[in-house]
């Protein structure tokens, strides 16, 4: 999984994996994917510190169009990095 990654955060508690975000795709198209939190930590900041780096990250590389899959029923929570809603559930990163 991690070799096809271009970027990837992760959290930890006590060496306990908690929260995870990585970034795929090809040098051009890359797609956020897999932004999770723990269940018992979550409402802790977690994914949004994870969605920070992401999003630094973002700003700096030279992709053309970035992507992600939302059905967290939460697109909001996505909207405060850049992203913005293109159909059902698909959203774009604009920034």
């Amino acid at each position: 999984m991690l070799d096809a990654t271009h970027f990837y955060v992760h959290a930890h508690v006590n060496r306990k994996l908690v929260g995870f975000a990585r970034v795929c795709g090809d040098p051009y198209v890359a797609q956020v994917l897999d932004v999770i939190t723990h269940p018992e930590y979550r409402y802790h900041g977690i994914a949004t510190e994870c969605m920070h780096r992401i999003a630094s990250f973002l700003s700096q590389s030279n992709y053309v169009t970035v992507t992600l899959l939302d059905d967290s029923g939460i697109p909001c929570f996505y909207e405060r990095f850049g992203f913005r809603g293109i159909g059902e559930a698909p959203m774009k990163w604009c920034s």
